[in-house]
């Protein structure tokens, strides 16, 4: 009961957001113009530096089982080959298939993860998933840019891949992140604390801009496309994935981590970057509100699932 009040409780403030961003739109008290720019100032600023705030913010010298991380990162890779293949048998159209394929590829880790394994095992395991969080972050990020690349509508190319992963603001902050998480001191206390503010405005406001710019008329014509994307991303990547995981050994926290990287909710970002990247954003919004929705319901089942089965 107290992983489903845990879920409850880190949904439910998605919705309300959202809800008023749908809200404040519907009684003109922004316009469509305001939404647009101020996803492209999440885009540009306010989510790199969150990124690089979360990055930074993490032990990355942490002990860490290389097995776990190993694991952890072709797993990821895994499942953004096959999502990417998947997309392109369940649409016509590259823009959706970008969208599809980042929503079953991308969790959103970073909300769940360290609240969760807080809640399933205190404090002390909060450094193991922070460890791999340092690493997955950065390759969530460049993954997500190589597939809507791969969608974009250009003639696929190696060379414009990677510059498009060197211009990508979100990569910028999650990379440097790391680099300045890995110097032998830490950022004086004003320049951290702004830092941490800007990245606080990060969520909120696109979750604000993601109401603002949600169609309920349109769910209708993409309900096929909904179903399947959430049921792929909630179901059957972490029922892979976490059975995998049991074969292999991981047991405890480790199977923690393992839950928190496959088995969350698609990521709010993966919407920012749909618009940004030339994707389907509307329908990328969906599955973001479609994922979280559902996933209160199927991370209490795995919880209990792998409770009952001693693996965590």
């Amino acid at each position: 009961m107290d992983n489903l009040i845990f879920t409850i409780n880190a949904v439910v403030p998605i919705f309300l957001l959202v809800g008023l961003g749908y809200f404040i739109r519907r009684k003109n008290m922004v316009s469509d113009t305001f939404l647009q720019e101020a996803n492209k100032l999440g885009f540009r600023i306010l989510l790199p530096v969150m990124l690089f705030n979360n990055v930074y913010s993490v032990e990355i010298n942490e002990v860490m089982d290389a097995k776990l991380v190993l694991y952890c990162v072709l797993g990821l890779c895994g499942i953004t080959g096959v999502s990417m293949l998947a997309s392109v048998f369940m649409e016509k159209e590259n823009p959706r298939r970008g969208a599809i394929a980042q929503a079953m590829a991308r969790p959103n880790s970073l909300l769940f993860g360290v609240p969760l394994i807080n809640n399933l095992f205190g404090e002390g395991a909060v450094p193991v998933i922070s460890g791999v969080l340092a690493i997955i972050i950065p390759l969530m990020n460049v993954l997500a840019v190589i597939l809507l690349s791969v969608f974009g509508g250009h003639k696929i190319s190696i060379k414009r891949i990677l510059l498009d992963i060197a211009k990508n603001p979100l990569i910028h902050g999650a990379v440097l992140g790391v680099l300045v998480g890995l110097l032998p001191f830490e950022m004086p206390v004003f320049l951290s604390t702004a830092v941490n503010d800007v990245g606080k405005i990060a969520t909120p406001l696109a979750l604000l801009v993601l109401g603002g710019q949600f169609k309920p008329q349109s769910v209708r014509k993409n309900l096929r496309s909904i179903g399947m994307a959430t049921f792929g991303r909630l179901v059957v990547v972490p029922a892979v994935m976490l059975g995998l995981a049991a074969l292999l050994g991981f047991r405890g926290v480790d199977m923690g981590v393992v839950l928190v990287a496959f088995a969350a909710p698609t990521a709010v970002v993966s919407f920012v970057m749909a618009q940004n990247m030339g994707a389907d954003s509307e329908l990328a919004s969906q599955l973001v509100l479609s994922t979280t929705v559902f996933s209160v319901f199927t991370l209490f089942l795995f919880i209990y699932v792998l409770k009952a089965c001693a693996l965590l």
